[in-house]
């Protein structure tokens, strides 16, 4: 279950990080994305609203990856909005996660594999992580927003803090 949400949040993660198709919009197009940061977000649900229908293995209600899609661009501003050592610490334990959940679905579905007796210490492993990702997560978005709040002091503004910046300090 959790594998196909994790697919959608590495796609929308490097399609972003990655950013090279910018050059080739027309100059309108550009400098809406550029000066834009509603736009930016409003751009972004619709890339992970897609990423999502696109993931899914079974056809849904709309409505339905909508509120998935939310939760999705939820959790990756909660990505974006973290420190750096945390924001590594969550994406190297969501990856094992991730990498867990499709080996234990490769072992069931090969069952003749010599391999299917670790499946109860893999699903131990899932299980712990499933726990703990929560930790770096929220001690690192809390950590940023300290931060950011104390950096900008009065000036700051939560509407701002959500949907970012245009230039970094």
């Amino acid at each position: 279950m959790y594998e196909l949400t994790i697919a959608s949040l590495f796609i929308v993660f490097f399609s972003i990080s990655d950013n090279y198709a910018g050059e080739i919009m027309g100059c309108k197009t550009r400098q809406l994305f550029m000066n834009n940061m509603l736009f930016k977000h409003l751009s972004l649900l619709c890339f992970i609203y897609f990423a999502v229908n696109l993931t899914n293995e079974r056809s849904e209600h709309p409505l339905k990856t909508l509120k998935k899609t939310i939760l999705l661009w939820m959790v990756y501003i909660i990505f974006i909005r973290m420190s750096t050592v945390y924001l590594g610490i969550s994406i190297s334990l969501l990856m094992i996660y991730f990498i867990i959940e499709q080996y234990k679905n490769y072992l069931k579905e090969n069952e003749n594999s010599e391999y299917t007796s670790h499946l109860d210490t893999l699903d131990l492993i899932h299980n712990i992580i499933e726990k703990i990702i929560f930790i770096p997560i929220m001690i690192g978005f809390y950590q940023y927003y300290k931060s950011e709040k104390k950096i900008l002091g009065k000036s700051f503004n939560l509407y701002n803090f959500i949907l970012g910046h245009k230039k970094c300090r």
